[in-house]
């Protein structure tokens, strides 16, 4: 036979009455899973349970659902025998409620059981019942992620299970038969509704947590290699394209490359998360201000690390592997789609952006998509150097047969009075802000960046009521 008779969990999950929360699209699941469970593990403290039940899989920390009696499906056949009661040994009897804190149990299951390939996790106590569950992809599926409170599900994946335990451990089974309908006579008073608004909002702090985790930590400590391989500048340095791409600078492109790639899947992983949840119906206005905050704080930080990713790649020598693809680009449409969201820039740090443009702009030369995030990441750049209440102006004119875009910095009164910190070279290719531990390409790739953009980029110094201003050459180009 090419498959097993019993079905797979997810499988059991998608079968009425009832159906799960799903999570689609998901980027990676080991990340959400992790990211699940332990929110479930802090749902299950803060209902202050402690007497229950919780069965999971291999990929299951067990530890973090303290104060619940603990069964652990393996796929280990070599503790089969081992746990098999001695030939003089007697059925256990139902357990007193004092029992219920034993040690954690094992099952083993069957080689061919596909129960095996899944992550796992079934919680039952008097306040919560819960079941979540990571299906591995298969020729039929994608990757999903599975998740429900509702009691007729968490039941039915009871009735799952429960043949395991059967087949494998049937000297255990009387005694877990007694605990799980010892629960299952008094379902919880909670609504799976309540109940899901609270895992939530608990899904939602760690996923914030886990966000700050990866833009400062992770960054800082992947960082601290970058400065043990490459000695730091003293100042930042104008490099030309020959210096990015000197052998030297292999070693730095390769661990930034690594970095970035780090960095983006956790957080691809909860933009997914947050998007998902954005798409419920019965969320407070609250939560979905905070949502909207998560969801934009992860994707400006994807679209960051992932134009270093790029911009590195470029240094490639003799040439990238992946060279840009120039064609007719109506700067006027990169503009009005960007614009929005560099106010929003702007405003998150107590700046104003203004724009000024002619009411039709001619089509330039360039890579559509990696434009639009070049000059995004410039503009992220310029108003991370800023003092707050500076005020930003963004011009395009034409210039022969070019088209300017210009972006230039005026400080009030008052921002004049304090220097804004100095960026600090990370090696040829990062500048670091040590204020904000925020991270930017350097000046010398930025520039390479917009050549190979078929651009140029020029940078000007101005007098003390101003900053840098910052000017960007793209040639014109089709109708």
């Amino acid at each position: 036979m090419d498959r097993w008779l019993l079905p797979t969990l997810r499988e059991i999950l998608l079968q009425g009455p009832g159906q799960p929360e799903t999570l689609p699209e998901l980027e990676a699941g080991e990340s959400a899973w992790l990211l699940a469970t332990t929110a479930l593990a802090d749902l299950i403290r803060e209902l202050k349970q402690t007497d229950g039940l919780v069965l999971g899989s291999v990929g299951l920390d067990l530890a973090a659902f303290e104060g619940l009696e603990a069964w652990q499906f393996t796929p280990d056949p070599s503790s089969f025998l081992a746990l098999l009661p001695a030939a003089n040994s007697e059925v256990q009897a139902c357990p007193s409620a004092e029992r219920l804190h034993t040690p954690s149990h094992t099952i083993p299951l069957l080689s061919a059981d596909p129960l095996a390939a899944e992550h796992f996790c079934l919680v039952l106590s008097r306040r919560l019942w819960a079941v979540m569950v990571l299906s591995p992809s298969t020729g039929e599926s994608e990757t999903e992620f599975l998740f429900s409170f509702d009691p007729s599900i968490t039941q039915r994946v009871w009735a799952f299970l429960r043949p395991r335990v059967m087949l494998t451990q049937p000297h255990q089974l009387q005694a877990l038969d007694c605990q799980v309908s010892h629960l299952l006579d008094q379902p919880p008073s909670d609504e799976p509704t309540p109940v899901l608004a609270r895992f939530s909002r608990l899904l939602l702090r760690r996923a914030a947590t886990l966000v700050a985790k990866s833009r400062l930590d992770l960054a800082t400590q992947a960082l601290s290699s970058v400065l043990k391989r490459v000695p730091v500048q003293a100042e930042a340095t104008d490099l030309d394209a020959t210096d990015t791409e000197s052998a030297e600078s292999l070693p730095e492109a390769e661990l930034l490359q690594a970095l970035a790639h780090e960095i983006r899947t956790p957080l691809a992983t909860i933009q997914t998360l947050t998007r998902s949840l954005l798409r419920r119906k019965d969320l407070a206005a609250e939560v979905i201000k905070r949502l909207e905050s998560i969801e934009r704080e992860c994707t400006d930080q994807i679209n960051r690390f992932s134009l270093i990713f790029r911009a590195v790649e470029l240094q490639d020598t003799p040439a990238p592997k992946r060279p840009l693809h120039l064609s007719a680009v109506s700067l006027s449409e990169v503009l009005q789609q960007s614009i929005p969201h560099w106010q929003q820039q702007a405003s998150r740090r107590n700046l104003t952006l203004s724009v000024s443009m002619p009411q039709e702009l001619l089509m330039v030369v360039s890579d559509p998509q990696m434009l639009s995030q070049a000059l995004t990441g410039l503009v992220d750049r310029f108003t991370r150097s800023l003092p707050g209440g500076s005020h930003i102006r963004v011009q395009a004119d034409l210039a022969g047969k070019q088209l300017k875009l210009q972006l230039q910095a005026r400080l009030t009164a008052q921002t004049t009075r304090h220097e804004a910190s100095p960026l600090r070279a990370l090696g040829h290719l990062l500048m670091l802000q040590p204020e904000t531990g925020s991270v930017s390409l350097s000046l010398g790739v930025t520039k390479a960046l917009f050549r190979a953009l078929g651009g140029k980029l020029k940078v000007r110094e101005q007098d003390a009521t101003q900053g840098e201003t910052l000017t960007i050459f793209l040639p014109l180009g089709g109708d």
